[in-house]
């Protein structure tokens, strides 16, 4: 009985190793196309919300008396750096709102609240703070 020799490669056996590396490199490029997005996302929430975090230490340390309600008009960072002696700049591709609201009517404690407000792509994506502090 007589074996038939085989050598090299056929038609299909390239055709099919073709066809599996293909589909293994389309998996790999999706599997690091969502890594870099969802790595970008994180980073931007991370930096939006270090920024609010920042912004509400220096309300914190800011007099109390000083920190006046704004219910009409926002504080600005400006207003702020000047207040606790800070330097705090919005990067580009970030706003911000800084709104201060008596908790109650004695005005012993005041509401501090921080939105960074940053694009994601196509959505607006935000980050808010909100604390009390209290007249000591």
């Amino acid at each position: 009985m007589k074996i038939k020799d085989e050598r090299g490669f056929t038609g299909v056996d390239v055709a099919i190793a073709t066809v599996v590396i293909i589909v293994f490199l389309g998996l790999i490029t999706g599997l690091f196309y969502n890594l870099a997005s969802t790595s970008a996302r994180v980073e931007r929430k991370t930096r939006a919300t270090n920024l609010a975090i920042e912004i509400i230490e220096a309300l914190k340390v800011t007099n109390f008396n000083d920190l006046v309600s704004t219910e009409e008009n926002q504080m600005t960072i400006e207003e702020l750096n000047n207040l606790a002696s800070k330097e705090i700049s919005i990067p580009n591709g970030y706003s911000y709102k800084i709104l201060i609201e008596d908790y109650q009517n004695g005005g012993v404690v005041k509401t501090l609240k921080v939105e960074i407000t940053y694009k994601q792509g196509k959505n607006n994506e935000n980050v808010m703070i909100e604390t009390l502090v209290k007249n000591i």
